[in-house]
């Protein structure tokens, strides 16, 4: 068993090696698990996200988390299944020694899973896509994230809620902190610790405490993705949040005024009635309340009452992890933040999503009605229709400006209402 002291240089020695390739940005630590207890008598900075060689000198044990950089694809799969996530990541990891994708982190996370990361290597973008990221000051690493896992997992024919994948190491904004992940070496309360593991020789079972060595990357290893498919398909989804940015500055969403109660909207529903049984997203659903009781009007006691009836019926929480979350949840009461229909969808997924039920939809759909003049006095067949409406039709998953582009457009090419209502449903 390795000693302290042997970990913490460990760690600090994958820190250098990860902020030499990335150095635009800090890669933070939080050095100790939750909240202060004391912060009379404790250095608050021992609780905080704070750049790593900032805080280094305060470091007498194992750090608890690092920062996800922004250039890297973190797979962290969240199943009590460990056959299945095993068989998956193998899968996943044996796919991408077959197509010479080189990933930097195969590790046992030390609880109940196996993280895979890929880091970046810098690549180029046609000169008229840059300067449309930079107008439209898109989060274009996002996007870059998340298209390449969705790929990654497709074409290793592995489903992500199979795995339990965590949406939030991969959908995080620029405009935020991050997020933060298990570190080389952190250790938990049975002794297993985070460590790299050999592609071989994944466990078949969680590991017993003591039974891995403690192994960090030698060196990076970054993936050069430039002239292969992915770099395509990474450029035509840049293109497409490009337009799709530049339409809706063109003609912005009403900002309407929605008066209900919470039990009333699908999502929420979706949350209170699985909350009992959540093991992972819990953050994301305390924030997603928290942020629709602020859009809703609730004041911050009304909105605290709100979030912690539903967060405390949680049953895979510890005694102390209830207060910590809804206290982490309610710092974006009042702040940049607001309600996004498109994360709650992410967490709740279709089934908790009904948009012809939500009071949101409803709510845009009455402020979108049309006035006689706008409506075409001649229906206009399909064949007449722009591709971009096309493209809305064809959608998996539309999003809700895409639906309130249908809406009003079915009206104005004089499409009668029940005809309309079908198309849209």
């Amino acid at each position: 068993m390795p000693t302290n002291a042997e970990k913490i240089e460990a760690q600090r020695r994958y820190l250098d090696m990860l902020q030499d390739k990335y150095n635009k940005t800090p890669v933070s630590i939080k050095i100790k698990e939750g909240k202060n207890p004391d912060p009379q008598n404790i250095d608050m900075k021992l609780y905080k996200w704070l750049p790593y060689k900032d805080v280094w000198h305060l470091v007498e044990e194992p750090i608890y988390t690092r920062s996800i950089m922004p250039n890297e694809v973190f797979i962290d799969p969240d199943t009590d299944d460990w056959w299945t996530m095993q068989a998956s990541i193998s899968r996943l990891l044996e796919y991408c020694m077959k197509n010479y994708i080189p990933f930097n982190e195969c590790a046992f996370s030390g609880g109940k899973g196996i993280h895979v990361s890929f880091l970046l290597s810098p690549f180029n973008l046609p000169e008229k896509l840059e300067r449309s990221i930079k107008s439209f000051n898109i989060d274009y690493m996002r996007i870059i994230r998340q298209i390449l896992v969705t790929q990654l997992l497709q074409e290793a024919a592995i489903h992500p809620d199979k795995i339990g994948l965590d949406w939030g190491k991969i959908k995080f904004s620029k405009d935020r902190k991050g997020t933060q992940v298990r570190c080389f070496g952190t250790t938990r309360k049975d002794g297993n610790f985070k460590t790299q593991i050999e592609l071989d020789k994944i466990p078949v079972e969680p590991p017993k405490p003591g039974s891995l060595p403690l192994k960090i990357p030698d060196r990076i290893q970054e993936w050069d993705i430039t002239d292969t498919h992915y770099h395509t398909i990474i450029i035509e989804a840049l293109k497409a949040e490009c337009d799709r940015v530049k339409k809706a500055n063109r003609n912005p969403t009403k900002d309407v005024e929605i008066n209900d109660e919470l039990q009333n909207f699908p999502c929420m529903r979706y949350i209170m009635a699985n909350i009992a049984e959540m093991k992972h997203g819990r953050y994301e659903a305390a924030k997603a309340i928290v942020l629709l009781c602020e859009k809703l009007g609730k004041s911050e006691d009304e909105t605290y009452e709100a979030v912690h009836e539903i967060i405390k019926k949680c049953k895979h929480f510890t005694p102390s992890e209830p207060e910590l979350y809804i206290h982490n949840a309610m710092t974006v009461y009042g702040g940049k933040y607001h309600f996004s229909c498109i994360k709650t969808r992410d967490l709740v997924g279709s089934v908790g999503c009904d948009k012809d039920n939500c009071p949101i939809s409803q709510a845009y759909r009455q402020a979108q009605k049309l006035t006689k003049a706008d409506i075409s006095p001649n229906t206009v067949s399909v064949e007449r229709w722009p591709g971009c409406i096309h493209n809305v039709l064809e959608a998996r998953d539309p999003t809700e400006d895409m639906l309130i582009l249908l809406s009003a457009f079915l009206g104005q090419m004089g499409i009668p209402k029940e005809s309309a209502q079908a198309i849209y449903k």
